[in-house]
């Protein structure tokens, strides 16, 4: 089965709406300077708990008062983290994504949604994390999963 992909042009009115939600248990923004590494375990949580979704690309003022569009330049910046999600998960039918683009910097903003797997999901680091409020926290057996 082919991997899940849409992309399209979103208003400024859905960008609003986006950077209107508060980060919770099924919901996480990550800006576009993450790691791979460090990403792969929001990737493990969500698969490891109840699944959830996650922005790429919007990040929080140094205040941490609000969220705003940081977009990729490109979608090709992306292939490091589409990279992880093939290497993470075990197959296309465990995540979606939706490319967003902005209707006038012509920067991305991707939506990953992460389905929970029933196999148990490791982050890069060989670790299951599993979600709790709004942190990824390491699972040391996998009686906790």
């Amino acid at each position: 089965m082919p991997i899940a992909y849409t992309k399209r042009v979103i208003t400024l009115e859905e960008i609003q709406g986006i950077l209107l939600l508060e980060e919770n248990w099924l919901l996480d923004m990550k800006g576009k300077d993450i790691r791979p590494a460090k990403f792969s375990r929001t990737i493990s949580a969500f698969a490891n708990t109840n699944g959830g979704e996650i922005y790429l690309g919007i990040s929080r003022a140094e205040d941490k008062t609000e969220y705003y569009w940081d977009g990729f330049v490109d979608e090709e910046s992306f292939n490091p983290y589409t990279t992880l999600l093939d290497e993470v998960l075990p197959s296309y039918e465990s995540y979606v994504i939706d490319a967003y683009e902005h209707p006038t910097d012509k920067t991305w903003v991707f939506h990953i949604t992460v389905h929970k797997t029933n196999s148990i999901i490791y982050a890069s680091d060989k670790k299951a994390y599993q979600r709790s409020g709004v942190q990824n926290l390491p699972c040391d057996t996998t009686e906790k999963l």
